[in-house]
């Protein structure tokens, strides 16, 4: 149970001062259901206001906050302009479509004012359109100074979010100190509460950088509380016995004769190593790691054939209802004439179709159950469940893990990842697991050909995508947003990022006649289903989607892929996105499109996209090319997501979290002295809360 001295972090959004349900309810989907989660959403860029007296041609762009004395107020259709005096210069204040008696009330000719916003110029005067703030002089202070930006925080504006989380950071309780005395002077971090406070009210640019103290206390204490919850799952794991996983060897040896292709030598290793380990009675946690194409499908089926040939059942689990259908029909299409029974079960599955498949799960009549987070829930019972796979093992937390192995006594565990993880970080995070590496790929997996091309030939892009499905082949159009409003309020400092549906109305009108379609995450499960059932349908056409098609996606007749402000996604993810293409008998392409303005290093990072189809060699050289400052395109697959570290430049704190916890649980195993009672409410902080890893 979390303990009451929290309640602040996890207490109803509607308990903060001017949340009423309704942003209640935009926060909670945009950024997460708790003040914990505001609090957990840092600022990604700096808006910096000038107090101004006189104005001046180098404050042009910038935001400003001045007084004015309007003289003049014309209405024009669709337009007012109120002319003002700042300082002896004139000032235009425009609006557009805006309604006459809103300006007449916020305006007194002849009256001060206060306003504030971004300074233009137009036909030789300075004008302001739409001023953020206009009003009584004594709001200067609050209108003058550095204020952070966050994103997603569309639909209640930047000024609203950040008196909220205020709101949240004067009612913190103090809590006691958890990390060692020496290693706080060592680190010169401040406490967990000054540390929040801290990064959300940055003076600089620097204090929203990821070398900062405090941002290195928050991530510190994220990382112990991953490690902590892993350590605990593991000595958990240990304490069990697992049934031996004997299997049938006729019977395998049938399943195996049977399949479409011959195993590559690496999966005939590796499923050797996982058929001898799945016979001994110690539980099995094992991460699989493999390149895009390796086949880890393959070896994480034989691993739940073999526990079905046993008498038992098995369980794949995956983040999404595309990958975990594809994983389905893959298994479907193997264990034709095996008598194996698979069921799928995600959150879309008919009431009447879920009841009969969970009344048969529980008898033991489906052996292999392939689902979503629908696997999670309590209604789902398995009759005798002994081994389990976890693919895209880092979109799931350690307590949604304990919650599925909790279904069976002590199932084997194999944790899938489609993205090679750098050794560095494999040990820092993931040294008490044994780990299986696929590198081979088949001999007819062709090499697809990456090229870069500035956003200036988007014409000509678009025509060579017309040549595409002149052919009769199909396209990928990656975009990083949903909608453009995902981008973040004003202010942020970033580059534009297209987004997808501003993609899809253009290659619409650029390609009359075409079939173009559109996926993203926020669309339900049926309407991604039927989408990708009509792309797969359609001679050619255009899937313009999100990364939501980074696994799990196999479409043959899917020639090329064009990645869209390619310099905004991680190097492991493009090579995942890469791998989307290129799976049937027509060569594959990969475009990654930039903007004019990507910095050297961001071109060096996609050069080496271009030139290295080696998924492990490329993690090793995303994780050697980030430094300190490169806050964009730090998205890693194959890791996990956190509020706070970065994997990449928080090393230091990876293996020293991981010392430190190891140590912890060595001297105090239950967590029952003053550090181990300290270090669970940093579990239940970082909702790494799992009944079955602290009771």
């Amino acid at each position: 149970m979390r303990p009451g001295t929290l309640n602040v972090f996890f207490a109803s959004l509607t308990s903060l001062k001017g949340v009423g349900e309704k942003i209640a309810n935009k926060l909670a989907d945009k950024i997460g259901p708790y003040p914990r989660d505001l609090l957990f959403h840092l600022p990604t860029g700096l808006e910096v206001r000038h107090a101004v007296e006189i104005l001046a041609p180098d404050l042009v762009g910038q935001k400003v906050t001045l007084t004015v004395t309007p003289h003049t107020m014309k209405s024009m259709p669709k337009r007012h302009i109120i002319q003002c005096e700042a300082g002896g210069v004139a000032l235009e204040i425009a609006y557009f479509n805006m309604q006459e008696r809103f300006i007449k009330n916020i305006f007194s000719i002849g009256k001060p004012c206060l306003v504030s916003g971004t300074l233009g110029v137009f036909q030789g005067t300075y004008q302001m359109v739409h001023p953020d703030f206009v009003g009584s002089l004594d709001k200067r202070d609050i209108w003058v100074g550095v204020q952070p930006i966050y994103s997603k925080v569309g639909g209640i504006g930047q000024r609203n979010y950040r008196r909220v989380v205020d709101d949240i950071l004067s009612r913190l309780p103090v809590l006691p100190e958890w990390i060692a005395e020496a290693y706080m002077e060592a680190q010169h971090f401040p406490t967990f509460l000054e540390s929040l406070v801290r990064v959300h009210h940055p003076t600089a640019l620097d204090d929203i950088m990821l070398p900062t103290s405090a941002h290195r206390r928050l991530a510190f204490d994220e990382l112990c509380a991953f490690q902590l919850a892993r350590k605990l799952s593991t000595a958990l794991s240990e304490k069990e016995t697992a049934a031996s996983l004997m299997g049938d060897t006729v019977r395998m040896q049938a399943f195996i004769q049977h399949l479409p292709f011959s195993r590559t030598q690496d999966q005939l290793e590796v499923c050797n190593k996982i058929e001898a380990r799945l016979k001994s009675t110690a539980p099995l946690q094992a991460l699989l790691l493999g390149d895009v194409g390796t086949g880890k499908t393959l070896v994480a089926l034989f691993a739940l054939v073999q526990a079905v040939l046993s008498g038992k059942q098995g369980a794949l689990l995956a983040p999404t209802e595309i990958l975990a259908q594809q994983h389905f029909a893959t298994f479907q299409a193997l264990l034709k004439d095996m008598n194996i029974e698979v069921a799928l079960l995600t959150g879309s599955t008919p009431m009447k179709v879920r009841r009969g498949l969970l009344e048969n799960l529980k008898w033991g009549k489906i052996h292999i159950l392939v689902g979503t987070h629908a696997l999670l829930e309590p209604a789902v019972c398995f009759q005798d469940l002994a081994c389990v796979v976890i693919d895209e093992q880092h979109r799931f937390g350690v307590a949604q893990r304990m919650r599925l192995l909790q279904k069976g006594k002590a199932p084997h565990l194999i944790l899938m990842s489609a993205t090679p993880i750098p050794r560095t970080l494999l040990m820092g995070l993931y040294g008490d697991m044994e780990v299986f590496t696929l590198r081979e790929k088949p001999r007819n997996n062709a090499v697809i050909e990456t090229s870069l091309v500035p956003s200036k030939k988007m014409d000509a892009l678009i025509a060579g995508v017309g040549r595409k499905l002149a052919a009769g082949e199909k396209v990928y159009w990656v975009c990083p947003l949903v909608e453009e409003s995902e981008a973040g309020d004003e202010g942020d400092g970033r580059a534009p990022k297209t987004d997808v549906e501003t993609r899809f109305q253009a290659l619409t009108k650029d390609m009359p006649g075409e079939k173009i379609f559109m996926l993203h995450g926020r669309l339900s499960s049926e309407e991604k289903t039927r989408i990708m059932d009509e792309y797969r349908a359609c001679p050619a056409g255009v899937l313009v989607a999100t990364t939501v098609i980074e696994v799990g996606v196999d479409v043959p007749e899917a020639t090329a892929i064009i990645i869209e402000n390619a310099h905004n996604f991680g190097l492991a993810q493009l090579h995942q996105l890469r791998g989307r293409v290129g799976r049937g008998a027509r060569p594959g392409q990969c475009v990654l499109l930039y903007d004019a303005g990507i910095s050297e290093t961001g071109k060096k990072r996609l050069d080496t996209l271009k030139t290295t189809h080696d998924g492990f060699k490329i993690a090793e050289v995303d994780l050697e090319m980030r430094g300190g400052g490169d806050l964009f395109g730090t998205k890693q697959s194959g890791l996990p997501a956190f509020f706070f570290a970065d994997l990449f430049q928080h090393q230091d704190l990876v293996k020293e979290s991981g010392r430190q916890m190891q140590q912890l649980l060595k001297e105090d195993p239950g967590l029952k002295g003053s550090m181990g009672e300290r270090m669970r409410l940093v579990l239940h902080l970082f909702s790494y809360d799992c009944g079955a890893l602290i009771v």
